[in-house]
């Protein structure tokens, strides 16, 4: 339901700007708003979990017996934005995504993130967590960090795109959110 509440949202706000936007600001408009709406859906698969513990809220439960199924739909939402980024602002050439030292870091961080992000999205089967056992938990605890080179990626990003500044105080609420939420978690654990 979230999903798709998200993705309407994109698109009646694609097609109501269409007549009013040029071309190329309508491409960037779909290509930063899968970037955020991905962003948005991680921060719930991440905080769900946490949050259902905490308060016993059916709400929170509820999300949290579709974890899987947030995480599979945040990864296809940000495999999206991918590859609207490297379509429409990179033209498929790494040396436009790679120039100079603020590009490269924010490219390493955040195509490192996508990787972690298709391992786990390959891995979320049934049949997946009995073949990779105990190294399955492993793997899919690397979604923080993840989360966290999103965060270090749009930072890096924003500082020599303007385009991007706008994004990154969101995306940096988010962050902070998942990180208080994971650790207060786990210091509760250790006590308790």
């Amino acid at each position: 339901m979230l999903f798709h509440l998200a993705v309407w949202m994109l698109v009646a706000g694609h097609l109501a700007a269409a007549p009013l936007v040029p071309a190329a600001s309508r491409t960037t408009y779909v290509t930063y708003g899968l970037a955020f709406i991905g962003y948005f859906l991680l921060t719930v698969t991440f905080v769900c979990g946490p949050l259902a513990r905490r308060t016993g809220q059916r709400r929170f439960q509820d999300l949290l017996a579709r974890q899987r199924w947030l995480g599979i739909y945040s990864f296809l939402v940000v495999a999206a934005h991918v590859a609207c980024l490297w379509h429409f602002k990179y033209a498929w050439d790494i040396s436009k995504a790679t120039g100079g030292l603020f590009k490269w870091v924010a490219f390493v961080a955040l195509h490192g993130a996508f990787l972690i992000l298709l391992a786990m999205f390959l891995t979320s089967s049934d049949a997946a967590v009995r073949a990779l056992g105990p190294n399955w938990k492993r793997l899919h605890r690397l979604g923080l960090l993840a989360y966290t080179l999103i965060a270090v990626g749009v930072l890096w990003a924003s500082a020599r795109d303007a385009s991007l500044r706008p994004f990154f105080p969101v995306f940096l609420l988010f962050a902070l959110g998942v990180l208080v939420a994971r650790l207060s978690e786990r210091k509760a654990n250790a006590h308790g």
